[in-house]
This record gives structure tokens, sequence and C-alpha cells, in this order.
């Protein structure tokens, strides 16, 4: 017995029932009872519970005076609960349907139920309306109208109920168009939030594209046009097929019993189908790892997850595909619309009909594409020729003959293929209408190892398909941009070569092998299959084998370094390479997920860009590096006049190629002169926002400041206001000067911070470095950030080292999970090997951190010697683990 509370012992003994048949369902659950079974037991649980409560309350509040509620009320559940597909821990949806005549006992009433339900600790939504105020809400309010559709008497007057219901049947039809509209645009509204495309890999299993809401879509359109949401009687209406119905109760019941896992491993209502609930589920339903999958000469291994994954994705682009068909099959006005295309359009060939909508196969056509690869190329290219898409039913007729395909494309398919990728317009939702009926793995067979594939490096958004997808749709998404990205596109002469090079940039994924590599194996391989010219094969090849350096050098490298910029235009080896590198570098950022590419970023990347076209389109070579220095330093002496001397001459040599290059000569001519008027010890501290790279720059300087570790002194700071570091340039000079420069963000502000913001952080500055106690680190979370108790499994931090890219330089580069204060543990480590840092670049992508250091000894030398390189990375490694190791002690939940 439940103890401590002062509840009635009835709503006690109520709540143990409730405890003990959740457990009970637990159980059986665990033991493999089907979803819906499970479901719908509890739905039973709830019904009696609420009945008992309900007769009870009628019975206490019954005077003997005026009208008998029993005869006046009728108790309805709707939304999930009146389907019967109450999960663990669903919320009891309840409308108190009422007669006028108990306005002033249904008050009581109804407060009376919620309160008992409530104390039961089920969660209750309720409403409590006449027939009247509830069909005239269902006329202005989808969700109501929606949720209603799916109604079911608990008890109490069933004539009430019914005459309720078939108003409102008759209400809902006769209003279908306007009904149907509603219901649509409420759809598109929760998926632009939830997730437009099936393969998101952290779907939400409710609301995501695909999710049980699809599901609930089908049966509350059949009921705004035949007055039935169940599926056996749209059936009979012919509405579905008996094909499809079955597809979709396997589809439910699968859904269904993951949601029920869901619920009972969390003890609350979950619908997020998280990464580490993936690993722990796919164990938990059985899912084997299946090794030495052969894969045109390299072999896969699918890990439990990616199975039990690959289940999920192949239910819920059954449920999309299904429900669309379905949707647009009862789409109001579809008659006029089928006259309209009917005298507007026109044949070609005798096979197809262009309309002002879409193409369609005519019945000479149909049987042409069901049994030839050229053929369904050939309605392909007329799509993209004609921007239309492909008519639902043709596409449907393509998708049954897909098998019966050859795989092996002739000539003239592989033609017509590079004409549609050579036509951006409509090419995005035509490769990805291809993709999903089986055609494109017909001239591309590695998409089908890539289809579904999960990525497991917490940085992508999508699986490996839908993202090289997007990423085509990203690039043909530059005709209209303004900035550089959209000047390189437009003036592209081979917009194919780029297109196909995103196709198949990432699908050597899945594999233990580079995936760069393995990608550049399977180019090799599709440039014979599509018979391209040896010049544009080996352009193909690069791109995919390098479709990473450009981003890499962007974002972890000193871009500043002339050194740098020379051997990268060697790399590249011509202006045209160099642009189709840059356009796919950038789509293939902006196809990772949102919010992942952003104005630094993009000024970072133009940036590379425009500097490696310089060199390239001048024929620069290495030799000019020093000169470009030089050339670099006499603006700033010029700015001096008479004032210069050996002093100022001193302290500019000590700029790097970095520093020179990334401020204009006047502000480093200011810079010197307040240099020279420092006192020993004084620190001076200026911020500057940069607006079109929405960052904060942080200018530091100091003379004779006898301080050890300035920098990690410094990112303690930062890391206790809880501010993000995007990069950092550190400068020693002459004399003891030192004159460092932060780019930062602070998640507080969208915009440039407040003057008492900046003031709090040049404060925590100061005290940082004129103090010895470690900084007291923010929890704040990052701006789309999201707490969690576990995490997915994870690779130790990784520490590389490269001595090959800078001559003056090594390079240390480290990728950990990213944890507030992170980088204080980094720059501390640095300083206690006695490494000078001169660059440093900080990256974040979602929870994985990628910071680069470029770094010296305390002689201004690279780190030469193999034994002291081993020593450091070490030393780094096991920094970082002690404090991956004491913050997960200190995790708590949220």
């Amino acid at each position: 017995m439940i103890q401590g509370t002062n509840l009635p012992s009835r709503i006690l003994e109520a709540k143990e029932d409730l405890l003990a048949a959740r457990e009970k369902l637990r159980k059986q659950h665990q033991d493999g009872s089907p979803g819906i079974q499970v479901c719908n037991a509890w739905t039973d649980t709830i019904d009696k519970l609420i009945d008992e409560l309900f007769r009870a309350a009628v019975d206490d509040l019954a005077d003997g005076e005026g009208p008998d509620l029993h005869q006046h009320v009728a108790l309805i559940a709707h939304g999930g609960y009146g389907r019967r597909e109450m999960a663990p821990f669903s919320d009891v949806d309840l409308m108190i349907l009422h007669t006028p005549a108990v306005q002033e006992k249904i008050g009581p009433l109804a407060g009376r139920i919620l309160r008992d339900v409530g104390d039961t600790g089920m969660i209750v939504g309720h409403s409590v309306r006449t027939t009247r105020q509830a069909l005239a809400l269902t006329a202005q309010d989808a969700s109501i109208c929606t949720s209603l559709m799916e109604s079911r008497l608990l008890t109490g007057n069933s004539d009430l109920f019914s005459h309720f219901m078939k108003r409102f049947r008759f209400q809902v039809q006769r209003r279908f168009s306007r009904i149907y509209a509603q219901i649509i645009e409420a759809r598109e509204k929760e998926q632009k939030e939830y997730g437009e495309t099936v393969y998101l890999l952290e779907p939400n299993i409710k609301r995501s594209r695909g999710g049980l809401r699809d599901l609930q879509l089908i049966r509350w359109i059949g009921f705004a046009k035949h007055g039935t949401p169940e599926p056996d009687q749209l059936r009979m209406w012919g509405a579905l097929s008996k094909s499809d119905q079955q597809k979709l109760t396997e589809a439910r019941d699968f859904l269904l019993h993951l949601r029920n896992e869901l619920h009972f491993h969390a003890k609350r209502g979950q619908d997020m189908l998280l990464r580490d609930e993936q690993w722990r589920i796919a164990e938990a339903f059985g899912f084997k790892e299946i090794t030495g999958i052969p894969i045109d000469g390299f072999v896969e291994n699918r890990l439990p997850v990616e199975e039990f994954m690959g289940e999920y994705f192949r239910h819920t682009q059954s449920i999309k595909t299904i429900s669309e068909r379905f949707v647009e099959s009862l789409r109001p006005g579809r008659w006029k619309r089928t006259l309209f295309a009917l005298i507007f359009s026109h044949q070609v060939e005798g096979d197809f009909f262009v309309s002002p909508f879409d193409i369609r196969a005519t019945k000479r056509g149909l049987p042409k594409i069901k049994r030839d690869l050229t053929e369904v190329m050939r309605l392909a290219d007329l799509a993209s020729l004609y921007d239309k898409p492909i008519d639902f039913h043709t596409t449907e007729a393509i998708r049954e003959a897909v098998p019966k395909l050859s795989d092996h494309p002739d000539p003239l398919v592989a033609k017509r293929f590079l004409s549609i990728l050579d036509h951006p317009a409509h090419l995005a939702s035509l490769l990805r209408e291809l993709h999903q009926i089986g055609v494109l793995e017909k001239i591309i067979p590695q998409m089908a190892h890539a289809r579904s594939l999960m990525q497991f490096n917490q940085f992508h958004k999508y699986t490996v398909d839908e993202h090289t997808l997007l990423a085509v749709q990203r690039a043909t998404e530059f005709r209209d941009d303004p900035d550089l990205l959209g000047k390189v596109y437009r003036a592209l002469d081979q917009k194919w070569l780029l297109h196909l090079a995103l196709i198949l940039h990432d699908l050597g994924k899945g594999f233990e092998e580079d995936h760069s590599i393995v990608g550049a194996k399977f180019a090799e391989k599709i440039a014979r299959r599509l018979r391209l010219t040896a010049e544009d094969s080996e352009t193909l090849v690069f791109l995919v084998r390098y479709h990473l350096q450009m981003t890499h050098y962007a974002f972890w490298r000193d871009i500043s370094d002339p050194d740098l910029i020379v051997k990268f235009a060697v790399q590249v080896g011509s202006p045209e390479r160099l642009q189709l590198l840059f356009l796919l570098s950038a789509a293939d950022m902006m196809a990772v997920g949102p919010e992942v590419w952003n104005g630094w970023k993009a000024q970072l990347l133009y940036d590379l860009y425009n500097k490696t076209m310089e060199h390239l389109s001048a024929g620069k070579n290495e030799w000019a590096a020093q000169e470009e220095i030089e050339f670099l330093r006499q603006p700033i002496r010029d700015c001096f006049s008479e004032e210069w001397d050996e002093w100022y001459e001193r302290q500019l040599k000590a700029f790097s190629a970095s520093q020179l290059g990334s401020e204009s000569p006047d502000r480093i001519h200011q810079q010197l002169k307040q240099l020279r008027q420092l006192d020993p010890e004084e620190i001076v501290i200026e911020h500057r926002w940069l607006a079109e790279q929405s960052a904060w720059e942080i200018f530091l300087a100091t003379r004779d400041l006898v301080r050890d570790g300035l920098v990690h002194r410094v990112t303690g700071a930062f890391a206790s206001k809880g501010i993000g570091v995007l990069r950092a340039q550190v400068g020693r000079f002459k004399e003891g000067i030192t004159l460092d420069r932060y780019w930062v963000s602070d998640p507080d502000y969208q915009g440039e911070p407040p003057e008492h913001r900046k003031e709090e952080v040049t404060e925590a500055i100061k005290k940082a470095i004129y103090n010895d106690d470690p900084p007291k680190v923010s929890q704040r979370l990052r701006i789309g950030q999201r707490p969690t108790r576990t995490a997915l499994p994870t690779l130790p931090a990784q520490v590389k080292i490269d001595n090959h890219t800078c001559e003056t330089h090594t390079i240390i580069e480290i990728f950990a999970t990213d944890r507030p204060g992170l980088l204080y543990t980094i720059s501390r480590a640095l300083n206690d090997l006695k490494l000078l840092i001169s660059v440093a670049k900080i990256g974040t992508h979602l929870d994985q951190a990628v910071d680069v250091f470029y770094v010296s000894d305390t002689q201004g030398n690279r780190i030469e010697d193999q034994e002291e390189i081993k020593s450091i990375k070490t030393y780094i490694e096991e920094a970082i683990s002690a404090f991956e190791e004491e913050a997960r002690s200190k995790l708590t939940s949220y």
C-alpha cells in the first residue's frame, strides 16, 4: 500500500492497480508481446479505471434533484486513447460531453473526475463541451477536429455520443475540401519542425516523416472523406489496397513496439529515438552484427544498430510512400486537375504525356518503361527538360518493375543520366525520386550500400544517402545565391560533374578503410561505367578523394600562411578544379545538418578560395611566399613615416604571415604603437564585433608579464563565462611583448554582446591571469546542445601530430567529445609540456570537438624528435582522459 498521502483509499488502490498493471505489461513487452497488444491492454486498464471513477463521482454528486447525470453526460476518449493505442506513459485525452440541462452540475463533476484521474498519476488532457460547442470548435481548429475523429465512448449516455458523432461526421464530410487543406497544412508545419525526411539519424518516431503521425494522417483524411478512419473499411471503399494495408499494419506494429520500449525505459513519455537509445534497443530487440558482406571489392560489416535502424527506415519509408499516395488520391478537385491536364497536355512521340502539372507514361509508353532502363531514363530526362515531376502512378509502375531492369546501363542510359545532372532546376527532387524507387542504384550500384546507412560521428544529422542527395540540392540552390558561391556556380561549365561528385563523395562510408580512398575507387568504376573522358574521370576521382581537403585547410589550418596556400594550389592544379572543389565543399557542409554552415565558416572558405585562385590564376610558385610576406610588411612601414625605427622593425619581423595577412596595415600600425607604450605588467584588452562573421574578437596585449601559461589562463576565463572559442592567434615578440587575438562566440547573445558583458569578460581574463586558482567552468549548454545522462558509445580522444603542412610549426590536431572546460584542459597540458602556441583553431560539430594548435618548443622550433612527439601525444591523451572521467563522475540528470 502506498503510504504518506491524504488520498482516499479508492484512489490509492487505483494508483497501486495502475502501477501493477504497467509492470505486468512491461514484462509482457520484454517477453515479446506485440506493440498493439500491449497498447490495447493498457487502454483497457485505463478504461476500467476511468469508468469506475466516473460512476463513483456521479453517484457521490447525485442529490436527488434535477436531471440524472448518467442520462445527460457522455465521457469520450479521443486521440491516441480513442484509437486504443495508449503507450505506457501516454497522456489521457478526455472530452466530457453534456447536454445544456446539466450545465450547473457539470463543473463539479468535471473537477472531480479530473482530480481523481490525476491523483492516480495519469496526465489528463480534457475538455468540457456541449455538442454545439464541440462542433463549433472542430470547425475552427484542425487539431481538435482530427483528435475527435478518433472518438470512442467510455461511459455515459450512448445516444448523446451517437448524436454528436453523426453530426460531427456530417459536418466534416460536408466541409471536406477545407478540412483536407487544414490537415495537410498542419502536418507540413509539423514536419518542418520534426523532420521532412524519413532518413534522420535521430528521428521522432511519432512526428517525423514516415512516423506514427503519417499513419494517423491516413486515418484522418479517410474519416473526412469516407466517414471512417479504420483501414479495413477504407480498403472496402477502395481507398487502400490489400498490400498497402498489410504494410501499414506491419509498420504500425513495429513503431508501437518501439514506442512502448522507449516509454518503459524512460519511465515517461518519450518519442525521440536518440543515438544512445538506438544502440541499446538494437541489442534489446535481438539484432545481430552481420560481417563479411562483399561490396565491389570491399567488405562491409553491419552493426546491430545499423540493422535495427535499417528496419526502422524500411517501415517509415513504406508509411511515407503509402500515405503520400493515399492523400494524393483523395485530393479535392482532382478530377478538375485531370481534365485541365488532358486539355493542355501534349504527347512526346506517343509514349509520354506532358501536362502543366507533371509528366506520365501513356498506355503505349507504360510497357516500355517497365522493361527497359533506357526508356526510364528517357522519361527522367524529359522530366528534367520540362521541369516537371513524374506522375505518381507512373513512378509506382517503375518501382514495381525495377528488379527486372538491367543492371548494366548502356551508352544511351549514361548519356541521359549525365544530361539530367546538367540541369539543376528539378535535379534534387528527381534524383531523390529515382533513388526511392531503386533506379539510381541501377546506374550507381554503390547507392544500394548507402541506402539508410547510419553515420556514427555525432556530426551528421542524416543517413549517407539522404546527405548526398541533400548536398546536391544545396548545390543547385547556389543558382540564386547573390554571393561568391552563386557567382562561381552560375559560371560553371560542367555542373554535371559537380553534381556527380556530390552523389559519390560519401559512398565509401561504412567500410574499415578511409571513406575518401574507398570513394575514389568507386568513382573510378563509375567513371568507366558512365564512359567519361580520361580528363573528366581524373577530375571526378580527385574531387571524391579530396572532398574534405578544402574544409580541412579552411577550418583547421592557418590560411594566412602563404606556404599553405602554395601547397594547396599545387595540389588542386587548376582554377577549374578549384571551382568544383569549392562548391562541393560548401554544399557538403551545408548538407550535414541545420546550423552547421555559418558566416564564420563561409568567410574562411571564401578566403581560402580567393587566395588559392589568385595563385592559380597568376601562376605563382613556392618562391613567391617570402616575397608575399615582405609585400605585407611594407604598407605597415609606410604608415609610420618618420617614426619608424629599429624597435618597430624588430617587432614587425616577429609578426607571422598569419598575423600580417589577417589584419589591415593601419590596425597593425596602431597595435605596434600601443605595444610600445605598454608599461611592464600592464594588460590591455580590447573588443571588436565582426558582424559579417557573427564573431566577437578579443585583443590582448601585455609586456614583461611573468605568468606561466597565458593561453590556458585566458581560455579558462572564457570557460568560466560560458564563452566558446572559435580561433586563437598567439604572438610572442621581442622585449617580452605578447599580442594575442581570440575570436569567440557567446551563446547568451545572438548579435554583438552588450558593454556590460564585455566588461565582465575583461575582468574574468585579468583575474585568471593574476590569480593561480583554476577556473570554475560554466556548465551552461551551447545553443542547440541536448542534455543527456548517457552518451553514444565514443572512442577515446585522438591526438594527431602533423609535421608536413607547416615549415615553422608542429601542428597538433585533437578530436574529443566536447565538454565545457575541454579547451582549458588541452591548453594547460600544452603549457605543462613547455610548448608555445602560435595559432589555435577551435571547432565543434554537435558533441565532437576538433581543436588544432600550431606549436613550437621554447626556442621557437618545430618538434622533430620522434620520442618527444610520442610523449606529447600520450600526455595530452591522458590529460583529456582524466578530464573526461572527472566530467562523467559529475554528470547529473536533467
